[in-house]
C-alpha cells in the first residue's frame, strides 16, 4: 500500500481490440512497440502509484491484450464489454485498489505531470471525484480520480445502459450526491480542439510521430514538449482535424 495515508492507488486503464473506428488501434506499432505498452511504460514512472491494472473485456479476442499486460508485468481483469462501469469498479476491487485514476488507452502520451497534479488535488481534498479533462486540455491529456467506495455507490444507483456504458456518466450527473470538482487548465494548455486521442487513423499518424520523437530520448515527456514539437513542425495545434 501507498504510504500516503488515504489507501492504496491504482491507475485503471480500458482497453478493447473492437472499436469500429480504429480496430485494434492499442496494438498500433510506434517506435517498434506497441502504444498500449508505451502507455504502460510511460505510466510506471508515477511515484504514487501502487498498482496498474488493465480492465479489458472478457473473450479471446482480447488475448493480445492480456498477453500485453503479462509481457509488462501489470495486472490484467476481464470483465463485461458494454458495462464499462461495473468492468473498472470489479478490477478496482479485485486488485483491493482504494483510490482509482482512471485513464482510458485511448490516452497513450497523457502529461504525466497532470496525472501528479490531480491525484495531488485529490489526496488533498475532500471531494469525490477529480476530473483535469473538462476545461480546456486538448483531449487525450483527461484523468479521472475517485475512490472504489464512490463508484461503488454509483453503480448502486445507476439504472441506465448510457451510464454502464461510460464510467462515471452517473457520478457528474449528479452533483447533489457527489461532490465533484474540474481542475482548471494552464492557460499555456488549453487547447481544446486539439487531438492528442487515439480514435481515427489521422490520431495514430499523429501519435506515432509524437512517440517516435521523444520515446529514445525521454520516456516522460510532458504536453509542452508535445505543443512545442508540434510548433517547429507547423502543425496547426487550433484545428480540429488532425493532419500530419
Amino acid at each position: 500500500m501507498n504510504g500516503n495515508g488515504n489507501g492504496s492507488i491504482g491507475v485503471i486503464i480500458e482497453a478493447r481490440l473492437t472499436s469500429s473506428r480504429l480496430p485494434r488501434k492499442h496494438l498500433l506499432l510506434a517506435n517498434q512497440t506497441t502504444i498500449l505498452s508505451t502507455m504502460i511504460r510511460r505510466l510506471k514512472l508515477l511515484d504514487r502509484i501502487d498498482r496498474i491494472i488493465l480492465a479489458i473485456p472478457s473473450g479471446l479476442e482480447n488475448n493480445e491484450l492480456r498477453s500485453i499486460a503479462e509481457f509488462e508485468k501489470i495486472e490484467c481483469y476481464e470483465g463485461s464489454e458494454k458495462n464499462v462501469m461495473h468492468r473498472v469498479l470489479h478490477a478496482a476491487k479485485a486488485f483491493e485498489i482504494d483510490i482509482i485514476c482512471e485513464i482510458t488507452g485511448d490516452c497513450p502520451i497523457i502529461d504525466l505531470s497532470l496525472v501528479d497534479e490531480s491525484l495531488d488535488y485529490f489526496l488533498e481534498n475532500e471531494f469525490d471525484y477529480v476530473n483535469n479533462g473538462r476545461t480546456g486540455l486538448p483531449d487525450g491529456m483527461g484523468c479521472q480520480i475517485f475512490r472504489t467506495k464512490t463508484l461503488e455507490k454509483s453503480f448502486a444507483l445507476a439504472s441506465s445502459n448510457e451510464h454502464y456504458e461510460h464510467v462515471t456518466l452517473h457520478i457528474r450527473e449528479n452533483p447533489e450526491i457527489f461532490s465533484t470538482f474540474y481542475l482548471p487548465t494552464k492557460q499555456e494548455y488549453i487547447y481544446p480542439k486539439l487531438r492528442l486521442t487515439l480514435d481515427y487513423e489521422e490520431d495514430y499518424l499523429l501519435i506515432k510521430n509524437i512517440i517516435e520523437e521523444f520515446t529514445d530520448k525521454n520516456l516522460e515527456f510532458s504536453l509542452a514538449d508535445i505543443l512545442s514539437f508540434l510548433r517547429k513542425n507547423d502543425f496547426d495545434i487550433s484545428s480540429e482535424k488532425n493532419k500530419v
